[in-house]
């Protein structure tokens, strides 16, 4: 399985990769939702994205769109998720 992780901040993306390359999961990290248009989403499983991403909100919510057209399963991060677990 490739996962998509779509988050600005780096610790947390490293955290959720951790989480699921323990699982054998192939991740691979963007911090944008420009980069994760240019990633091609559909070459992906799934995505893991962060809610809050600091661009502008036409652009950040393209690959959720993106995702959907391509029926591929998106889960998307609340800020608080990483602060509430186990970090």
């Amino acid at each position: 399985m490739k996962i998509l992780i779509v988050e600005d901040d780096s610790f947390y993306a490293q955290y959720v990769a951790e989480l699921l390359q323990d699982r054998n999961v192939e991740t691979t990290q963007v911090q944008s939702a420009e980069e994760a248009l240019a990633a091609d989403i559909t070459n992906y499983d799934a995505a893991v994205m962060d809610v809050m991403l600091p661009n502008d909100p036409e652009v950040s919510g393209s690959p959720t769109r993106k995702a959907g057209e391509a029926s591929i399963r998106v889960w998307l991060l609340p800020d608080a998720y990483c602060r509430k677990s186990k970090i």
